[in-house]
């Protein structure tokens, strides 16, 4: 949950599919320059089955809605 401090509603992160060191599709901070931090902040776990085949497509941004604790709900849409 450390990872989440400083990360508010209206927020806009970084999705990407990572494999390394286990498959996942993380959320980033978007770093100056446009360089992704190399710190996940979470993973996304809804809809991935038609998200994946997107991310091989499109890049994709997620706007955060709302930070609960470590519950935390974006919006996921193509950059």
């Amino acid at each position: 949950m450390a990872e989440l401090v400083g990360v508010a509603e209206g927020d806009l992160l970084k999705v990407e599919y990572r494999s390394d060191p286990s498959p996942t599709v993380g959320v980033f901070r978007m770093l100056a320059g446009g360089v992704t931090s190399p710190t996940q902040l979470g993973a996304l776990s809804e809809r991935l089955g038609e998200l994946l085949p997107c991310l091989k497509q499109l890049d994709f941004v997620a706007t955060v809605d709302k930070v609960d604790g470590g519950d935390t709900r974006v919006t996921v849409r193509p950059a």
